[in-house]
């Protein structure tokens, strides 16, 4: 329904229309259908006819903003400039119309985007915790397990039983969690080169739940697929856009294909998808749903348009699709017929080949250290290796530093970097430093590494990502070619990579 006119005029008595113009018609009734002798009550809502009837009672100049009775369940207003007037020697009033329903529902619907972003922002702060959490559980877990192998009343018990058990349910709060982390974290605009079947792997769990239970998702993807450089939280949310919209046009079940692969985009194809001839890698989503007539086809992209009744949605999914990947010089093309289904279909350039050769993983070294109680000196026994684990969240530190003490590590623990810069000028000798990315107060990891390759030259890192790591921190890491382990790992995890490095 369109409401496209710029002001209405209407003259009306205790309600009664007796001048209405062709605008006034247009955005009371939608269609033009003539007002005069209609009550312009029946044309607003109630509470919107008691604001209209008490402001004309005033006999003053007031605007006024009114809501107009739902056509096609879609919420219209308008402001309103009434005037006491006198009409054929009898008062009236007089109305000056202003159809602001566009502007009043892009207001609602960025109200609605802030809260659904603060939302957002509180979802992954609370993964982010879990996350944590989930590492101390899992690593008592496995430390436990430990204890109770030796115990032959445990095997007499099946303890094992309950403790994998214990371990496949860790499991799978670890996946949930990372899925709400993936899609919680906010756009960061940094751009690093991504492998597009690892990103779709990582929320295929986000997009089985986007597209509903009784909608099957397949997915084909090329092994040898190019990467791309783009901001990968922007990607996840773009996939999930679409795989909310697939499910919506398949309420009694279909299904939903992604498929990724290489393309050659000649001239002649060029013009019709409307990027340069070249390379591309080419991502198609399907969907066996109810497709789209031509008219809404032709303004599936636009800002705000909406199909979905009752204010359902917003009408923002595809267009930040379309704005996200055309800001990387991308472009998005939609074929959709009615009842035959819909594809969307992303074109990605792809990243730059480097040229820089990648430093080869040392050999794992099989080396035995001496085990050493928590309570003896690092620099004891040459055979210890001296390790300064730097980590904020006391249990996690505790647990990783129990594993290690079992490995036979020597361990000194900090909580942030003022903490591990004053370990640091007491420490006689440091083998290895294992420390997060982003410390508390947004202390940066890496600036703590070189400190303290300044005082021990020879010390190696391991450093601990997480979801909530700055992006500067990040980029730091990955310049320094430096190896990471994320978050949650298990014992065993930690422990080789230990020895690898070492």
């Amino acid at each position: 329904m369109a409401r496209q006119a710029l002001q209405g005029h209407i003259v009306h008595q205790h309600g009664e229309i007796l001048y209405a113009n062709r605008a006034a018609e247009v955005i009371l009734t939608g269609g033009g259908q003539p007002l005069i002798g209609a009550r312009i009550h029946d044309h607003l809502t109630p509470e919107a006819g008691s604001q209209l009837d008490r402001f004309t009672a005033e006999e003053n100049n007031n605007i006024i903003e009114l809501a107009l009775n739902p056509t096609d369940n879609f919420p219209s207003y308008i402001v309103a400039r009434t005037r006491p007037i006198s009409w054929n020697g009898g008062p009236a009033t007089e109305l000056l119309l202003l159809d602001t329903t566009r502007e009043k529902n892009a207001e609602a619907a960025l109200e609605g985007a802030g809260k659904l972003k603060a939302i957002g922002q509180l979802a992954g702060q609370v993964a982010h915790d879990f996350n944590n959490l989930w590492g101390v559980i899992s690593g008592n877990l496995e430390l436990l397990e430990g204890k109770l192998s030796a115990s032959a009343a445990a095997t007499e018990l099946q303890y094992d039983r309950y403790l994998s058990s214990c371990n496949t349910a860790v499991s799978r709060g670890v996946s949930l969690t990372r899925e709400i982390l993936s899609y919680a974290r906010m756009p960061t605009g940094e751009t690093r080169e991504i492998a597009i079947v690892e990103t779709i792997q990582k929320i295929h769990g986000l997009i089985d739940r986007a597209t509903g239970t009784n909608v099957e998702v397949i997915t084909r993807m090329e092994d040898d697929l190019w990467s791309v450089s783009l901001d990968e939280s922007e990607l996840d949310q773009a996939i999930l856009n679409i795989a909310l919209n697939a499910g919506e046009a398949m309420p009694e079940g279909g299904s939903f294909t992604i498929a990724a692969r290489k393309c050659s985009v000649s001239e002649d194809t060029a013009e019709t998808i409307q990027v340069p001839a070249g390379d591309w890698v080419a991502i198609a989503f399907s969907d066996t749903g109810t497709g789209m007539p031509v008219e809404t086809k032709s303004n599936a992209f636009e800002p705000f348009f909406t199909t979905k009744e009752n204010s359902l949605g917003d009408g923002l999914g595809l267009s930040q699709v379309r704005d996200f990947i055309t800001r990387y010089n991308g472009q998005v093309t939609l074929q959709s017929t009615p009842d035959q289904g819909t594809t969307l279909t992303l074109y990605i350039p792809p990243a730059e080949q480097t040229t820089a050769s990648a430093t080869p993983p040392a050999p794992e070294q099989k080396i035995e250290f001496g085990r050493q109680p928590p309570s003896a000196s690092p620099q004891s026994s040459p055979h210890v290796t001296r390790i300064l684990i730097v980590e904020a969240e006391r249990e996690l530190r505790s647990m990783a530093s129990m594993m290690l003490q079992r490995q036979g590590y020597a361990i000194q623990e900090s909580h942030d970097a003022q903490s591990a810069e004053a370990a640091l000028t007491q420490l006689e000798g440091l083998d290895f430093l294992v420390i997060d990315a982003t410390l508390p107060g947004n202390a940066s990891g890496p600036a703590i590494f070189e400190k303290t390759k300044a005082r021990f030259p020879g010390v190696n890192v391991l450093f601990i990502l997480g979801h909530e790591d700055r992006p500067d921190h990040r980029a730091a890491i990955e310049s320094l070619k430096a190896p990471c382990l994320q978050k949650p790992f298990h014992r065993q995890e930690l422990a080789r990579r230990l020895r690898n490095l070492l």
